[in-house]
């Protein structure tokens, strides 16, 4: 059986075996319209922390910029790898009860999100999260393994304050402390600057100023160019 003995070594331990989808528990959000074909409601940070709890279906969109990182919470999760949930005490999956040798971690991220109105607890999870840091876990996790592995981990995950996202979400409450919480979703719209210099090597300039798909059409036409000329000379002969 897997203990919570155990758990707590894999936490310091354990690597990823591979990339899996986020978890089943949290139902984030995909990124086409909700059921019925209707986009979600645009909520301001206060609206949706002070609006009854809604269905659990029910989907928001809202925009803030991240102002900080929770270091207070656990900034991974050790994982089934059949169903993506967590393990209870006594280290069987919440979902599917059963136990395992080999779980794996995946990002569950608590951060403050703030806009013009209030601030409010943000979870990603996995590949949102992955998205928000621009890191894989494993990066993570090998730099933990480092000396004062702890806090240079925390140092990259503070890379992401200060940066402004707009969300789908879905509107709950914490399985820990009962606050109330927005999880993060499929849909993040990444600022315009970030993906840029994210993406700054595609469609890069060449001397000349065109980017590189241009100039593999030129090459292309050269080309053709040149085997015209070459049908021509070999007819003149």
């Amino acid at each position: 059986m897997f203990t919570t003995l155990k758990l707590q070594h894999y936490l310091i331990h354990i690597h990823i075996l591979h990339r899996v989808d986020e978890p089943t528990e949290v139902k984030f959000v995909d990124n086409s319209a909700t059921e019925g074909g209707e986009e979600p409601e645009y909520k301001t940070l206060i609206e949706l922390m002070q609006m009854e709890m809604p269905d659990e279906k029910k989907q928001f969109t809202c925009s803030g910029t991240i102002t900080e990182i929770r270091t207070d919470v656990e900034w991974r999760y050790l994982s089934c790898p059949t169903c993506k949930c967590g393990f209870n005490a006594e280290g069987k999956c919440r979902q599917c009860n059963k136990t395992t040798d080999y779980p794996i971690q995946r990002y569950r991220i608590m951060m403050t999100l703030s806009d013009e109105t209030a601030t409010a607890n943000l979870v990603l999870f996995n590949k949102e999260a992955e998205r928000v840091v621009g890191k894989l876990i494993e990066k993570l996790l090998d730099v933990y393994e480092k000396e004062n592995g702890k806090e240079q981990v925390y140092e990259l995950l503070q890379e992401c304050v200060g940066k402004k996202y707009t969300f789908k979400v879905k509107v709950g409450e914490s399985k820990y402390n009962g606050e109330r919480e927005l999880k993060g979703q499929k849909n993040i719209i990444v600022p315009k600057s970030s993906y840029k210099d994210k993406h700054k090597c595609k469609g890069r300039k060449t001397a000349a100023g065109d980017n590189t798909t241009n100039h593999r059409n030129n090459t292309r036409r050269e080309r053709k160019k040149e085997k015209h000329r070459r049908r021509k000379r070999n007819k003149g002969r």
